[in-house]
């Protein structure tokens, strides 16, 4: 759809709003973890636990879906223009924090960067984690994602998502550019989705592929007939159908075997049949209802101090209760992948040997081998 509006205006001001604050001495530029965590402690409404990591409320506790606009489906105009003068006077007076991060593997010249108020700073915190640092100076980024509130975000906090003031708007530039503009949510999973977004759009239209909210794992398993051979799997689904849980599931048992985490939740399949994952720092979980007898290697990297938790209880002790759902049942995580102890040190491989359907579907066999047809008429439903 066209807009009427010119889409590069998006990036003039996400420019404006990090040069201003750098000149005015208000920009903090990927600062390290002490500082971070200084803030992240300070932020409203943050727990810090006994495992010495800490716990955000965001509001609100999902992303906003109904809010949500792009430049693809939806002719930008008035509405933008005012959306981005908003943003612009909203911050141009706030510390700010800016951070670059790699997007996919270490090295490549694909780079987002985000920018937002220090209030929120457990964005900042959790969101870098997911990727690689940049190993270059960055003066033009690939993917910019800059998050505002404004005086209806105390009141959004009283009303339930639908009644919420919250504007989010995806603009995609003809170059392969990305911008996002998030008014009203300081949820991690908004910085995600915008990566998400933006690979799955240059995916399709510059790199001849396809994008897939999948995991991805490689294990290295005894045939029946004796020999070990490594076997790579993409995993789709769609949110909480189980996808993290059984790709980060342990299958290796005895003797040389083993099993790999490549990739969490996303990545780009290419016509040769290889797959590339998009973060190599971090791993997004879901927290509800997980324990170590069916989620060990999640649950205990949520028990490391870098990790960040948001809407998650804790308790009158500083620990966990992934089982309370007082405030919402969606308590997200970011976990690094150092502390993931079978994460794979590559996100890339080069062939895929199974893709397997995850879905709750009641109408879908358990297990069955699919054809091209049926895989695809399953997929719909």
């Amino acid at each position: 759809m066209s807009s009427k509006m010119d889409l590069e205006e998006f990036a003039r001001v996400a420019g404006r709003i990090r040069e201003k604050a750098l000149a005015e001495g208000r920009l903090l530029v990927d600062p390290p973890d002490a500082v971070l965590r200084e803030l992240v402690a300070k932020e409203e409404s943050v727990v810090r636990t006994i495992y010495d990591n800490f716990v955000a409320d965001s509001e609100p506790t999902s992303r906003s879906q109904m809010f949500t606009k792009n430049s693809v489906d939806d002719g930008f105009g008035e509405a933008e223009l005012k959306l981005l003068e908003q943003c612009e006077q909203s911050l141009a007076k706030e510390k700010l924090i800016s951070i670059d991060r790699t997007v996919g593997k270490p090295g490549n010249d694909t780079v987002v960067r985000l920018i937002c108020p220090a209030k929120f700073a457990h964005v900042a915190y959790g969101g870098r984690n997911l990727f690689y640092p940049v190993q270059r100076p960055v003066t033009k980024p690939t993917y910019q994602i800059v998050f505002f509130g404004d005086a209806a975000w105390e009141t959004n906090k009283s009303k339930p998502l639908p009644q919420k003031d919250i504007t989010i708007r995806l603009t995609f530039l003809d170059d392969g550019r990305v911008v996002k503009i998030v008014r009203n949510s300081n949820y991690i999973g908004e910085y995600k989705k915008g990566v998400f977004a933006s690979e799955d759009w240059v995916a399709k239209t510059r790199r001849r592929g396809i994008f897939l909210h999948a995991g991805c794992r490689e294990d290295y398993l005894q045939s029946a007939h004796g020999d070990y051979r490594p076997v790579r799997t993409l995993l789709i689904a769609l949110s909480a159908n189980g996808k993290t849980t059984t790709t980060c599931q342990i299958l290796a048992r005895k003797g040389m075997e083993r099993s790999w985490l490549i990739q969490d939740d996303g990545g780009t399949l290419l016509p040769d049949g290889s797959f590339h994952g998009f973060e190599a720092g971090g791993v997004f979980v879901k927290t509800e209802g997980v324990n170590p007898g069916e989620q060990v290697e999640i649950f205990y990297g949520l028990l490391k101090p870098d990790t960040v938790l948001e809407n998650v209880f804790v308790n009158k002790d500083g620990d966990f209760d992934f089982e309370n759902f007082s405030r919402t049942s969606n308590g997200r995580a970011v976990v690094l992948r150092r502390d993931f102890m079978h994460a794979s040190p590559h996100i890339d491989v080069e062939h895929i040997d199974n893709v397997v359907l995850i879905t709750r579907g009641p109408i879908i066999p358990a297990i069955c081998k699919l054809n091209l047809e049926q895989a695809a008429a399953l997929m719909v439903l």
